[in-house]
């Protein structure tokens, strides 16, 4: 990743794509193999990944 790189590191928000595909395709799964089609939906929490473009420096 890019930003982690960065002077300073960039402080980002990770979407977690692969936990995204992962819930996508048990929701998949489960209209193929069992006729669901309602879904209440699946949360995936964000994750922030904070690193030192978000410190304070200097006289507070």
């Amino acid at each position: 990743m890019t930003a982690e790189h960065t002077e300073p590191a960039v402080t980002t928000l990770s979407l977690r794509p692969r936990e995204v595909a992962e819930a996508g395709i048990e929701l998949l799964v489960a209209v193929l193999e069992h006729g669901l089609r309602e879904s209440a939906g699946v949360l995936v929490p964000t994750r922030l990944e904070v690193r030192a473009s978000s410190s304070r420096t200097g006289p507070a």
